[in-house]
């Protein structure tokens, strides 16, 4: 697939709105996209594709003054380069 045919971020994680610009520029690797697209239903991940875990992960992540980025970051990018 190339870069062009990648989905936009915020159709692969729902919802998703980046904070910073360092989520700006992850969100814009094809890399990232192509990991966040990846996916079928497996034990540990039943919702298929990796941005909708990703997705369910940043809902999941209080306003943790401290932590919130580095929690973000963590979502975005573990599973998406496995």
């Amino acid at each position: 697939m190339s870069a062009e045919e990648l989905l936009s971020v915020e159709e692969l994680v729902p919802g998703f709105v980046p904070e910073s610009d360092l989520e700006r520029a992850l969100t814009a690797a094809p890399e990232l996209r192509r990991g966040l697209a990846w996916g079928r239903p497996r034990f540990g991940h039943p919702e298929a594709r990796v941005g909708l875990h990703v997705a369910a992960i940043l809902r999941r992540i209080g306003a943790y003054p401290r932590l919130r980025s580095d929690l973000r970051l963590i979502a975005l990018v573990h599973d998406s380069f496995k």
